[in-house]
């Protein structure tokens, strides 16, 4: 079994080395498969790292001394509107309108909070409630102005901070994806810190991938159930992936911009399957904060999007067009049907 961090692909006969490269701030895997080669995997490789280039709000912390579009707007904010790439302004559009869409579940200036909150650091706290106060006038997606034609970017208010994070691994594999389908490939499986796409047929006898979904109760418990799938993102948010104790409570990263606290959900993972990688990213966040009940609900309203929910109680809800399709690996978890 070849582990890929959140999920797990399962039994697939490989032909030539992937490549694996840290950006995004994470540990990304590609695997072309017979189609590979080092060019290929090269511009892969450089538009991954130009997505971060354009979007990241990392660039101080990692000692960089160049600016991102995101930074930009970032420092503009409350003074001027920005005028951005096509990509960036695709992105932060396709993020505001999954905010519309989440009622603000899928926060995208939720950037003063997670700076606040500090949880991917080496040194976390939990802030104090004055300062979690102080920061929630500045977290509002209604805030954010765009303009089509001249692809500008405005945050109406000052220290306002917008935070790309839970959407551009989904872009920068939807990305990839269309680099494959131009360049001809017949298999690939791509996976960006856990945001996994199966791409074509994994063999003409099994056509499906096995994809595994990790326990998010024990993450080095393996798979609790699989999933048979091709041409298909498979993204997943849960509660276990980031997160720092303190006083013997835990803080994961996923921050409810209504409240500026860790999001208070009753469940431990939600994995997103959809052929759009960058909305399945998004989702999966928005559906962790919104929690078990309201967010089966908002993907039962969707067309061509399913999810899997997990609960520490061990218990697996999924949409309706996934209940017949999944595979119990675990059996301490039980699929409610």
């Amino acid at each position: 079994m070849i582990i890929i961090f959140s999920l797990f692909y399962l039994s697939c006969e490989q032909k030539n080395t992937p490549r694996t490269f840290f950006s995004l701030g994470t540990v990304c895997a590609v695997n072309l498969f017979e189609d590979g080669t080092n060019e290929k995997y090269d511009i892969i490789v450089e538009y991954v790292n130009d997505v971060e280039k354009k979007m990241t709000i990392n660039n101080e912390t990692n000692g960089k001394n160049e600016i991102s579009e995101v930074e930009l707007i970032n420092a503009k904010s409350g003074e001027s509107r920005v005028v951005v790439s096509d990509e960036t302004f695709y992105v932060i559009k396709s993020a505001y309108e999954m905010a519309k869409k989440t009622d603000g579940a899928f926060e995208p200036t939720i950037g003063p909070l997670s700076k606040l909150w500090n949880v991917t650091s080496e040194l976390p706290k939990v802030p104090s409630q004055d300062e979690i106060a102080k920061m929630l006038p500045h977290v509002n997606w209604q805030n954010l102005q765009l303009d089509v034609d001249e692809k500008s970017v405005f945050l109406k208010k000052e220290k306002m901070m917008l935070d790309l994070g839970g959407i551009a691994k989904g872009f920068a594999t939807d990305k990839t994806v269309a680099l494959l389908k131009k360049w001809g490939v017949k298999k690939a499986l791509i996976d960006y810190g856990g945001n996994i796409y199966a791409y074509g047929s994994k063999d003409k006898e099994n056509p499906l991938w096995k994809i595994g979904i990790k326990n998010p109760l024990e993450p080095d418990g393996g798979a609790v159930l699989r999933i048979d799938l091709k041409d298909k993102a498979v993204i997943t948010s849960g509660i276990y992936e980031r997160f720092f104790e303190e006083e013997g409570e835990k803080f994961h990263h996923i921050i409810d911009g209504k409240t500026g606290y860790c999001a208070k959900t009753d469940v431990a993972s939600v994995t997103i399957v959809s052929d759009n990688a960058t909305e399945a990213d998004a989702y999966s966040t928005a559906c962790l904060v919104m929690g078990l009940e309201k967010g089966i609900h908002f993907l039962e309203s969707k067309t061509s999007v399913e999810g899997i929910f997990i609960t520490e109680q061990r218990k697996i809800f999924t949409t309706k067009g996934l209940k017949e399709k999944l595979i119990l690996l675990n059996k301490s978890f039980e699929i409610i049907q």
